[in-house]
């Protein structure tokens, strides 16, 4: 296959069953959030059940839907993933108004787990549970994630010439 051709699937069960596989691999740690609490089970098998849907479980998932779908089906699974990726983020086309964004989406992500990390400490935990704090640090901590894509290729540049010794910056004169 050339790098201009689009790769091709044989869309027979192995296909689906792959794919239904991948999913599943995505959206366990989710549905065992949502589901392991409804079972009643003690904390320990609930610890376990959430560890194996964290851990183990998407990752043996992965490795069967990868079993199941065979190289051409997974080459055409990553490229529709990754064109449909491509088409959403628009890495190219980071406005001024879109880094400012996301920069400030990345300072407040920081400074809200600072503020809870070291004067709101108490809020983390209420007894033996955890505290509407950690949720809020948990979101802020997703929030960091998502501020380096809304930042773009460009800032992913950036950060990657920070961990190289012979980098060296480039600033454009603005002739106003």
């Amino acid at each position: 296959m050339t790098t201009n051709e689009q790769p091709s699937s044989q869309r027979n069960w192995r296909f689906y069953v792959g794919l239904i596989l991948f999913i599943l691999h995505l959206v366990l740690p989710i549905l065992a959030l949502i589901f392991v609490p409804l079972l009643g089970l003690s904390s320990g098998f609930n610890s376990i059940l959430y560890g194996l849907s964290v851990v183990g479980g998407p990752d043996v998932l992965l490795l069967a839907a990868t079993a199941m779908l065979g190289k051409e089906n997974l080459e055409y699974l990553f490229s529709k993933l990754g064109s449909g990726f491509k088409k959403l983020v628009k890495w190219n086309q980071v406005s001024p108004r879109r880094y400012k964004t996301g920069l400030w989406l990345m300072c407040l992500s920081i400074a809200t787990t600072f503020i809870f990390f070291y004067f709101l400490t108490e809020t983390l935990s209420n007894g033996d549970q955890v505290g509407w704090g950690f949720y809020v640090t948990v979101g802020a901590d997703f929030l960091f994630i998502i501020s380096f894509f809304v930042l773009g290729s460009e800032f992913w540049a950036k950060i990657a010439a920070l961990f190289q010794y012979n980098a060296y910056v480039v600033v454009e004169e603005k002739n106003d």
